[in-house]
């Protein structure tokens, strides 16, 4: 389509005129301006983007540019200057134009592996638009990016048009050739990594393979030279701190479908620290500085690793300063190469001035009060600034559960003072529990509620309950608050009521009904350290028996044989949480160990002593996988004249924990692990231990959503002497969890029970679904 220009330039010719002037030649006048060829553009459009009026002066450059003026336009494929008659006066000038045509539509043909539709979302024509060759090219370079992009890279694009009417059809024919894949990454001079180590570091850049099918193949040469420099990062942070690649080379086989990347790196040589030395350091000693390197690993002789030695000033030296108030201290490191394998670090240190905080701001908590989310702050006004109490702050909020984020940030003021800015999202930490559920023990369950965890924006909690299974039923009224005038005391009172039958879902052979109260006071502790939490809580209640059909399975929960019990006891916990997150966890732990002591000095026909110990802990793997464990130990003993243990004090085990009073062991019915009196009723434990493992990986952040593979083992037994490790049961499988506003958690597992201890001939408790409803209870 492209048409040689051809431009009669009117300058040339009036210069030529032997009747003017010289000072005429320098410029003429227009007398007159005829345009034709024009078929849309006007022709006054052509006039005054070329300054070609009537009347006007202009001098030979200016008719240049006129003309140069008229080509920007892109409107047309030729242009034609004439003069069409001269007089002393001036000339009369002819504008000679040839349009670019017009589109009426684009078709396209052969596109199969890119639907036209989402070619395009990129590639915009409009019905009516000049075509010209500078658009048709760059559509053409645009659709072969996006062929590349897939790794189509021996897709040919052909462009023709048709007449349609005043405009044409734009005919867009594409073959689109078979996709191109890596096949192998190849790498030369490596002789201290394997290939595979080395392709492991690149994070896009992957061969397919027959083994590897789930792999695209796909090349992209700009993740391609990010992943060089992962390769290269590699190497640095094991010592080879000359590292670097000289060189890559694409090969593609004969049908062009296989690529081979070959990469050729040269190693260098690794590198041990050498001597160590600081400059500028008055708050902290140079032995101090030095004993707090090497406990990183940076002592003289040990070998460099970049990452390492970046990690361990920034935590060894820098931290110590940021801790103590010295907020822009600059650390700068200087490592000088000696000899070939040697690096000698120096670091000098400008401590400047102590910062201080003036202001702790609070934004963008629409409904919890600024004085909830300050309590749980670290640093306060006047405080030095202190970066380990900054990020503690960001913690204890976010284990307030009110926040789906909580992000700090510091405001320079001048020198020696900053404002900390905590900003919070809020999120709906409250649950209406309205739902319906099922477990093996109780059949269907019907639950309704509202847990209100931040009342009236004030961190207090306001809990009801009401559960209503085909076998019991359950009533709940609670209130906590959690700092108590003030302090970090808590207190919590509850009222509770539940009757539980016999039936074919219950695994007891008499009905009972409880009511009780509990006053509970908290503390928060300052040592051992700051995480850890103390409660003590008074329990009063009285439990009525009626309906017995099994009097042995009934005497062996309440040796007294009395219809009507009461029960006081007195609770200690003593707990650590020091996880980072409350609904995904990525780090930290918790420990919880309580005591019950029931009877004795505080009477009633309950005489028995409970421990128990749960230790729970995440640790972050690779990516966002997240690695929890759990290990969870119990023991009860009766003493006294009375030496009840009632059946919701004993230990009970098996399915998702949807039923009271029972630890949860994935790939067995509820409450089926553990002694049992007969074919039918449950007798409970007084011994428990169990270990869970979970590999946890992220869905969504909001709202939390997770998927895992677990693996338990745990089992219960009638006493502590009767304990064996090799009786425990054991399960693998997997699951899920979404944690809903005003619902609670929602999830599904599906375990496997690789033992039956019940089974005469050892066959396996085989697979088992368990769904999760609001939080287990």
């Amino acid at each position: 389509m492209h048409v040689k220009r051809t431009i009669t330039l009117l300058i040339l010719v009036i210069l030529a005129l032997p009747s003017l002037t010289p000072a005429q030649q320098e410029s003429i006048k227009i007398l007159d301006v005829t345009v034709v060829g024009n078929e849309t553009a006007s022709e006054s459009i052509i006039k005054v983007n070329s300054g070609f009026i009537e009347g006007a002066v202009l001098t030979g450059p200016q008719i240049q540019e006129g003309i140069n003026k008229l080509w920007r336009l892109r409107l047309f494929s030729d242009i034609k200057v004439y003069v069409d008659k001269e007089t002393p006066d001036g000339v009369y000038l002819i504008v000679s134009v040839q349009e670019y045509p017009r589109l009426n539509e684009v078709i396209y043909q052969g596109n199969e592996k890119l639907k036209t539709k989402n070619i395009e979302k990129d590639i915009i024509f409009i019905r009516g638009q000049v075509i010209t060759p500078h658009l048709i090219n760059k559509a053409v370079r645009d659709l072969k990016k996006m062929y590349d992009d897939e790794g189509y890279f021996n897709a040919k694009i052909d462009v023709s048009t048709r007449p349609a009417g005043e405009n044409i059809d734009l005919i867009i024919q594409i073959d689109e050739g078979k996709k191109v894949r890596i096949r192998d990454i190849d790498f030369v001079g490596n002789d201290n990594f394997s290939d595979w180590t080395l392709q492991r570091q690149m994070k896009e850049t992957k061969a397919r393979t027959w083994y590897r099918f789930y792999v695209s193949g796909k090349f992209d040469e700009e993740k391609f030279e990010e992943d060089k420099q992962k390769v290269l990062e590699f190497y640095r942070n094991h010592g080879y701190r000359d590292a670097r690649i000289l060189g890559t080379e694409l090969k593609i086989n004969e049908d062009s479908t296989r690529i081979t990347l070959e990469i050729k790196l040269e190693e260098g040589n690794p590198y041990y620290y050498g001597k160590i030395t600081f400059e500028g350091n008055e708050l902290y000693s140079t032995d101090f500085l030095e004993k707090s390197l090497e406990s990183a690993g940076i002592a003289r002789g040990e070998p460099f690793r970049e990452n390492d030695f970046e990690m361990g000033v920034d935590l060894r030296i820098r931290s110590p300063y940021m801790d103590t108030g010295y907020l822009y201290a600059q650390i700068i490191p200087e490592l000088t190469p000696r000899d070939k394998d040697t690096l000698d670090v120096h670091i000098i240190i400008q401590e400047n001035e102590k910062v201080y905080i003036r202001r702790v701001n609070i934004v963008g908590n629409d409904r919890t009060r600024d004085f909830v989310i300050r309590r749980e702050m670290r640093a306060f006004p006047g405080d030095v600034f202190n970066r380990e109490a900054l990020i503690r702050s960001q913690s204890d909020i976010f284990r307030l559960n009110y926040f789906s984020n909580v992000v700090p940030d510091i405001v320079p003021v001048d020198d020696e003072h900053v404002d900390l800015e905590i900003t919070v999202e809020e999120k709906s930490s409250d649950r209406a529990n309205m739902s319906m559920g099922y477990s093996e023990l109780d059949g269907l369950i019907g639950s309704v509620g509202i847990d209100i965890m931040n009342l009236m924006g004030r961190g207090q909690q306001l809990t009801t309950e009401y559960q209503r299974g085909q076998s019991y039923q359950y009533l709940n009224l609670g209130f906590s608050e959690p700092w108590l005038m003030g302090r970090p005391n808590s207190i919590g009172v509850n009222f509770y009521y539940s009757e539980r039958g016999a039936s074919r879902y219950y695994t007891y052979p008499y009905d009972i009904n409880v009511i009780g109260a509990s006053l509970r006071f908290g503390r928060r502790f300052r040592w051992p350290d700051s995480y850890f939490y103390g409660s003590w809580s008074l329990n009063l209640t009285r439990k009525q028996y009626t309906n017995i059909d099994d009097e042995a399975t009934f005497l062996a929960h309440n040796p007294t044989g009395l219809l009507k019990t009461r029960g006081n006891s007195f609770i200690q916990t003593i707990s650590r949480d020091s996880k980072n997150r409350p609904e995904f966890p990525t780090a930290g732990s918790t420990v919880r160990f309580s005591t019950k002591f029931s009877g004795g000095l505080l009477k009633g026909h309950e005489e028995f002593v409970k421990n128990e110990l749960e230790v729970k802990w995440w640790t972050p793997i690779v990516w966002k996988l997240v690695l929890y464990q759990n290990l969870h130990f119990g023991n009860i003993n009766s003493f006294g004249n009375y030496a009840v243990i009632p059946y919701d004090e004993r230990f009970y085990m098996g399915g998702a924990g949807m039923v009271s009073y029972t630890t949860p062991l994935r790939g067995y019915e509820d409450r089926s692990v553990g002694p049992i009196r007969s074919s039918s009723y449950m007798l409970g434990g007084k011994a428990l231990a169990k270990y869970s493992l979970e590999l946890r990986v992220p869905v969504s952040d909001n709202p939390t959503m997770y998927l895992f593979g677990f693996g338990e083992t745990g089992q219960i037994w009638n006493e502590f002497n009767e304990v064996k490790m090799d009786r425990m049961v054991r399960s693998l499988g997997i699951g899920a969890r979404i944690f809903m506003p005003m619902i609670g958690m929602l999830g599904f597992d599906v375990g496997y029970g690789f033992d039956n201890p019940y089974d005469p001939k050892g066959k396996p408790n085989g697979w088992k679904t368990h769904f999760v409803f609001g939080m287990p209870f």
